[in-house]
């Protein structure tokens, strides 16, 4: 099983108004296991490894933050059917601009307000700004239409 981030403070989950925004997605890899279904059709939650099993469909990924996300991003960049929450602190990695070819990008303005999966509230005090990344056409096309404000990037292929 690969490391994963468990602390409490790594499970936010997203707001829904964003999933929303989006359309429907097949699979959430990285799922909460208080709801794995959520964001998706189906989830994986940290017990099931979504970075071991195999991915189908139109893939929604909050991946774990900090060191733990690099390979839930190279995944949907190889999966080619993705949209990925992360935060932008990492634009500066060279392995980040490796996927980021043909990609979309939303720098999310303002600052998104996770959920609390004890409570179903916002969490107030997210500290990091948000971006979008999103793979393949119809996912492109989806986060450029969705009407969630930020600067929107292109990344040529």
């Amino acid at each position: 099983m690969t490391k994963l981030a468990t602390d409490p403070l790594n499970c936010w989950q997203t707001p829904l108004s964003i999933i929303a925004a989006l359309g429907t997605f097949d699979l959430d890899p990285c799922a909460s296991t208080d709801d794995p279904a959520r964001c998706a059709a189906m989830g994986y939650t940290a017990k099931d490894d979504g970075l071991l099993l195999p991915w189908r469909g139109r893939v929604w990924c909050n991946p774990p933050y900090g060191r733990h996300m690099r390979p839930w991003l190279e995944k949907c960049s190889n999966h080619g059917d993705a949209i990925a929450l992360i935060p932008p602190t990492s634009i500066g990695a060279a392995w980040l601009h490796q996927i980021l070819t043909g990609t979309t990008l939303v720098f999310v303005q303002g600052r998104i307000a996770f959920i609390d999966p004890a409570t179903g509230q916002s969490v107030n005090g997210n500290t990091q700004w948000s971006m979008l990344i999103a793979w393949g056409d119809r996912n492109r096309t989806a986060l450029r239409n969705s009407g969630i404000a930020g600067i929107v990037s292109e990344v040529g292929a």
